[in-house]
């Protein structure tokens, strides 16, 4: 089901699927977050272990942020604080459906959009789980050209998506979060250097944490890899975790 989430000045575009028959009274909810140029309707990521969460009983809502799918806004204009706070915003519509457990909610995001999510989690106790792919959580590695996009065929640059993310101390937001989070990076990733992802390992405020390195691929998920991520991540999210 295709729906629109009002946040500030946009609207937001998204998709919640639902299990057709579950154990639960009401259902634990998984929030997809895109990364740059993404849509969070569409992939095989997406697809796999959305998949395999229906079958645990978990409803999935599928979200795309300002200026990306069908959601209104400039993706020129985008930056983590816009996606932080159009997270939040599809926590408050979760917490207004009677059928959604608003006291289990996770999110599952890659790249700038598990920026977004760290950044909303630090701020935000309902998150209860985090499964993050691929983090940036540092900008100094990044240039003018980074967050370039095609737009109707001609060449744009999001250049505010830098000069914000220069300001944010990541790892000092990392502190406060309390969610089990689960963190994986390529190990040959040549957009966002796994280091990043390790020292941001180190700095999650949650003592349930784990990191994977993954050997010999990159920034996108295939194969083998693809594979173990959906069941780990599906073992992270659907067994139950001591919140300190």
């Amino acid at each position: 089901m295709f729906l629109r989430i009002k946040s500030g000045k946009y609207e937001l575009e998204a998709m919640l699927l639902q299990p057709t028959t579950s154990l639960f009274v009401l259902f634990p909810v998984v929030v997809f977050v895109h990364g740059w140029n993404g849509d969070s309707t569409k992939g095989e990521r997406v697809r796999k272990l959305s998949a395999k969460l229906l079958e645990a009983g978990f409803a999935c809502l599928l979200l795309n942020l300002p200026g990306h799918g069908c959601s209104s806004g400039k993706r020129v204009e985008f930056t983590v604080t816009i996606g932080s706070t159009a997270l939040r915003s599809a926590l408050n519509w979760i917490e207004d459906q009677p059928q959604l457990d608003r006291d289990n909610i996770s999110v599952v995001a890659a790249s700038i959009g598990a920026s977004v999510a760290i950044h909303a989690a630090a701020y935000d106790s309902r998150i209860r789980r985090l499964v993050l792919h691929a983090p940036r959580t540092s900008f100094a590695d990044t240039t003018a050209q980074t967050y370039a996009f095609n737009d109707g065929g001609k060449p744009v640059v999001n250049r505010a998506i830098r000069r914000s993310g220069l300001r944010i101390d990541f790892y000092k937001l990392a502190r406060r979060i309390k969610a089990p989070t689960l963190i994986s990076h390529g190990e040959l990733d040549p957009y966002i250097h796994p280091d990043q992802s390790q020292r941001l390992f180190g700095s999650i405020g949650s003592p349930t944490r784990q990191l994977k390195i993954c050997l010999g691929t990159g920034h996108m998920l295939g194969g083998k890899y693809l594979t173990e991520h959906v069941e780990e991540a599906t073992d992270w999210l659907t067994k139950p975790h001591v919140v300190v």
